[in-house]
């Protein structure tokens, strides 16, 4: 406790160092080692939050990525080589389903590549989009039914040009308030877990789901 090190508040030091060296930690840090040997497919990601990568892909190519080419970027070396044989199978199945793919891979969906590879998700968790994501929110379930109910009930003609383009509108500032939320609830908890350690129990229910419409407002 008494090494501070350079740029470290000591009271945060000494917080961080009696954390580490409690008996449940150390029993936590175990079992972690023990899960990490048996991970067949590795990944070369490290502590970078997917939301950041995903930003300094975007802005390195222009276009938005979505979980395919994050799923590519985290399981290949600078070299390009796998990180493995097992991630190598995956990613070049990826990479086919890409190449084949009709329908917008930027986008969050549970049938884009790396659904169709990788197969259903886990309730608790969205593969390539980190901490706090969660099918239910981050698959954009309504968009997709309000967008098929736009088509059935407006190809008669009846709903003008201009009146669809402000429903355009509409969805997609929802959206991107959706994603900006998702962000930075992202990497608010991942910035809570590298000085904490953990969430504690007082700031658990504001990761559980993001603000959202209710049925009636979206109808509206």
């Amino acid at each position: 406790m008494d090494s501070v090190p350079l740029g470290i508040p000591p009271d945060q030091w000494i917080s961080y160092v009696d954390y580490r060296f409690k008996e449940k930690t150390q029993e936590t840090c175990k079992r972690n080692a023990e899960i990490r040997k048996k991970q067949i497919v590795s990944h070369i990601g490290s502590s970078k939050p997917n939301s950041r990568r995903r930003a300094e892909m975007m802005a390195e190519t222009g276009q938005k990525p979505g979980r395919g080419q994050l799923y590519l970027a985290t399981h290949r070396n600078e070299d390009g080589s796998y990180v493995n044989e097992a991630a190598k199978e995956i990613c070049e199945k990826i990479e086919l389903e890409l190449s084949q793919s009709t329908v917008d891979e930027s986008e969050i969906l549970p049938n884009d590549a790396v659904g169709k590879v990788l197969g259903k998700e886990h309730s608790g968790r969205v593969r390539c989009l980190g901490l706090g994501a969660v099918p239910g929110r981050d698959f954009r379930q309504t968009r997709h039914r309000y967008s098929d109910l736009n088509a059935s009930s407006y190809n008669n003609g009846s709903c003008s040009s201009q009146w669809q383009e402000k429903y355009n509108q509409m969805l997609n500032a929802h959206n991107q308030i959706q994603e900006n939320y998702r962000e930075m609830m992202n990497a608010f908890k991942a910035y809570m877990i590298m000085k904490e350690g953990r969430i504690p129990e007082e700031f658990a229910g504001i990761f559980v789901s993001p603000p959202h419409s209710t049925s009636s407002d979206a109808a509206s």
